[in-house]
């Protein structure tokens, strides 16, 4: 039988001489090229092993999330009276602090410098003190109900999304936001326990190293008239193939 020297160098198992080799050439060369291919095998399965090994123990280190849970607001607001001690944020219980109350605690707080107000909405820069997950580029915002209550609060911070994931776990519901702009856009993640949601921009598709890196915007309270109306519910974090929706920033489709 004679066996083609291409069979061979496909797989760099190069062949000296003539193109054409015997059987018992070729079987020889079968078995060396076998042997290379197992080591190669065996050698990528060491690395891999290696690698999840490492990787298990690094998931497995306890996860220090202090800072990102007092990011989140999860100690109880009690000092608000008649209000049921609920998650808030510097003092201030988004839908029960009213607008001099809230005043009060902004002009008393250390993280806060100047406070603005115009119409509805209270906005204030930050000091230096604020900790270092809070994005100082751009001021603290409250906005008023015509009540004169608070509904709505957002921060800017330097939190990734995938901090918050493995502080808090998947989130309980969500609400893709998608403008004009089809190439990108929104997530709303609301964490139930901690009473706040994590605000992301995806562009679509997205990547997991995008999404797990975007920058978060923390809110509380109600929603943009702009997000409810573009808004759809995006709560795909239940089901098996979820990625495979949030990548395209596409809803659920069916049951």
């Amino acid at each position: 039988m004679i066996v083609p020297e291409s069979l061979f160098s496909m797989m760099d198992c190069s062949v000296n001489g003539s193109s054409e080799i015997s059987a018992t050439g070729a079987q020889t060369y079968a078995t060396l090229c076998f042997m290379w291919i197992r080591r190669l095998f065996q050698t990528g399965i060491l690395f891999a092993v290696l690698w999840l090994s490492a990787l298990g123990v690094i998931r497995a280190r306890p996860y220090d999330d202090a800072a990102i849970r007092a990011m989140l607001g999860t100690d109880d607001c009690v000092n608000v009276v008649g209000a049921a001690a609920r998650p808030c944020f510097m003092g201030i219980l988004v839908g029960v602090t009213v607008r001099d109350e809230a005043l009060a605690v902004l002009a008393a707080h250390p993280w806060v410098d100047e406070i603005s107000e115009s119409g509805t909405v209270i906005s204030w820069s930050w000091s230096g003190a604020q900790p270092g997950l809070i994005d100082a580029s751009q001021d603290g915002l409250i906005s008023l109900s015509s009540n004169g209550r608070t509904r709505q609060m957002r921060i800017l911070t330097r939190m990734e999304f995938g901090d918050v994931w493995l502080s808090q776990g998947a989130p309980d519901s969500a609400l893709l936001v998608r403008p004009v702009s089809r190439s990108t856009a929104y997530q709303i993640s609301y964490f139930t326990e901690a009473n706040v949601q994590a605000i992301t921009t995806l562009d679509c598709p997205s990547t997991p190293t995008e999404y797990w890196s975007q920058q978060v915007s923390l809110g509380r309270g109600e929603l943009w008239n702009t997000e409810y109306i573009n808004g759809v519910e995006f709560s795909i974090y239940n089901q098996p193939a979820w990625w495979t929706n949030l990548r395209r920033c596409r809803p659920m489709r069916g049951p």
